[in-house]
């Protein structure tokens, strides 16, 4: 059974292809960005040419698409996050439909419940409105939605993962909690905006890594030693 890994050069992808190296799989990683990974092929494609997606999954049985932009990256470019997130699943569940691929893999998020009362209970049929959700959540829901289309139509299997907060030791993790690590392993200060209680933090407008809350003082934990408690500055 040969696997496709689309994304598999980037954070999350490199350690879903190492697994699936290590448990015997052959696999045949998609990428725009070439990374050397021992014991895979490598196919260099965009996901937005429909053509180059088809010819690299013939003699493929299962894929992974793990394609798309981050948070921060569809906030500040919504275009984009349309093409690749939308446009580009699209062709990879089209391209799947014409070389008879058994099932697809789709890393989607846990903000497609952004929008919902932070005191609701939620499972995996829940989901915010492409009204309330913020965009990397809209276009995480309309690739969901695609995906059921192909379902439907096709009969494709799917698995839908709704990955939270992704971090480890790796130099394209975007993760603010892998920045929290670091920099109280450097014992420096870890600023947070608020007063902590919004329940999904996001950045402010304009970048940076300091979490907006709510409007009120600024809270900083200051990391005396890695190996023991920290203390809380602020109102």
């Amino acid at each position: 059974m040969k696997i496709a890994v689309f994304g598999g050069s980037g954070f999350i992808g490199k350690y879903i292809v190492q697994r699936l190296l290590n448990k015997g799989y052959p696999v045949r990683v998609v990428d725009i960005r070439h990374e050397d990974i021992k014991g895979t092929e490598f196919y260099m494609a965009d996901v937005t040419n429909l053509n180059q997606i088809t010819n690299v999954l013939d003699n493929v049985d299962i894929v992974y698409c793990l394609t798309g932009t981050v948070s921060n990256t569809a906030r500040k470019n919504t275009h984009l996050a349309v093409s690749l997130d939308i446009y580009g699943t699209s062709n990879v569940l089209e391209a799947c439909v014409k070389n008879s691929i058994a099932k697809i893999i789709y890393a989607s998020s846990f903000y497609v419940y952004d929008g919902l009362p932070s005191d609701q209970d939620v499972d995996e049929n829940h989901h915010s409105s492409i009204f309330n959700a913020e965009i990397f959540g809209v276009v995480k829901l309309l690739a969901e939605r695609l995906i059921l289309e192909y379902n439907r139509r096709f009969g494709l299997k799917y698995v839908i993962l709704r990955y939270g907060p992704a971090y480890g030791p790796d130099e394209r993790c975007t993760c603010v909690i892998k920045d929290f690590i670091e920099k109280g392993l450097q014992q420096e200060d870890i600023v947070v905006w608020g007063r902590g209680n919004k329940p999904k933090p996001r950045p402010p407008e304009g970048g940076g890594r300091q979490w907006r809350a709510s409007p009120g003082a600024a809270r900083t934990i200051r990391a005396r030693d890695p190996r023991t408690r920290t203390r809380t500055h602020g109102g």
